[in-house]
């Protein structure tokens, strides 16, 4: 998929990282079609609290000093799952250069993470269910055993030249993430709603929506404007635990020349406590409609979820041989 299309649809999930508002004065966005929260409304009972969550009904934190926590409390998904190994299942939206939309099989992933930018391995299991053959699996193990030897030969005779314009390009990377970032809490304000419960954690519930003449300085600023939605955040510590937006407007893809998605197109995203220690991905789901070049129609539904987490031991040493002669 086109970057133009990747940043409309998974915007929202870097939001998730990295959402804030400060004041929130009266809403001024009505909620979106989906979402029958109102700002001022009681909010809907909540399901039984753990011992640990505080009850329902006490005092809603000040949304000013709970913004301030949130920020703080931002740590990216990427950064944290580095210490993990995990699968991960999901279907792939793609389009063709005439703009005809498909969704892929369903896929399942062994994911290996490095903390170096680009060395991630995430190694295909499975397909629509079915274990991949051990000969195609045998051969693109081979495939990634080789491109990390190449890459250590590479890293060993890395010029100053080659390495600075490796730097200035994850600097370059790190500013635009930020910039993002800092969108998110440009753009959106936020009103207290409410409390609930969420794996026995307190959290406190927010209605977000887009502030008016705000001026993103980001594609991915441009596209929160047209999202709306709830988040839970845990009270204790600020990290956002779930997420839920929805598109009130049609949003342009390359000034509408390339394409438009319809007004309801809809993300939900959601992590779960691990180790005790960090909050990680536990699933995300897609759903939009709209057209793309030439006026052809699409519409998907597409969920990835995160599985079985695991902590990289201290003492996990992995190795790979050398090239065999034939």
């Amino acid at each position: 998929m086109g970057p133009g299309w990747r940043g409309v649809i998974v915007s929202a999930v870097m939001v998730s990282a990295s959402i804030g508002a400060r004041a929130a004065p009266q809403a001024r966005q009505a909620p979106p079609a989906g979402h029958a929260d109102d700002p001022a409304a009681t909010p809907a009972a909540a399901p039984a609290a753990a011992s640990a969550a505080l009850p329902t009904n006490a005092p809603l934190p000040a949304t000013h000093e709970f913004i301030r926590k949130m920020r703080g409390a931002i740590r990216f998904d990427d950064d944290l799952q580095q210490a993990y190994t995990y699968h991960e299942r999901r279907r792939d939206v793609k389009i063709t250069g005439l703009g005809k939309v498909s969704v892929g099989p369903m896929r399942t992933f062994e994911v290996y993470p490095s903390n170096q930018p680009g060395r991630t391995y995430k190694r295909l299991v499975e397909v629509d269910g079915k274990p991949l053959p051990p000969a195609d699996l045998a051969r693109r193990d081979e495939e990634h055993r080789r491109n990390v030897l190449a890459e250590y030969e590479r890293d060993k005779t890395e010029t100053p030249a080659a390495r600075n314009s490796r730097l200035a390009k994850e600097a370059r990377e790190r500013r635009e993430r930020d910039a993002i970032v800092n969108d998110a809490f440009a753009v959106f304000e936020a009103t207290v709603i409410g409390r609930d419960t969420f794996e026995g954690h307190s959290v406190v519930v927010l209605w977000i929506r887009p502030r008016q003449n705000v001026s993103p300085r980001t594609r991915e600023g441009g596209y929160m404007t047209k999202f709306a939605g709830k988040l839970w955040v845990v009270e204790a510590d600020g990290q956002i635990v779930k997420l839920d937006l929805a598109a009130f407007d049609d949003i342009s893809v390359g000034y509408g020349v390339v394409g438009r998605v319809h007004e309801g197109a809809r993300l939900e995203f959601a992590r779960r406590r691990v180790n005790d220690e960090a909050w990680l991905p536990a699933w995300s789901h897609i759903s939009a409609k709209g057209r793309t070049l030439m006026f052809r129609p699409f519409v998907f539904d597409v969920r990835t979820d995160y599985m079985d987490y695991k902590k990289w031991s201290v003492d996990t040493k992995v190795t790979f041989e050398g090239p065999t002669k034939p």
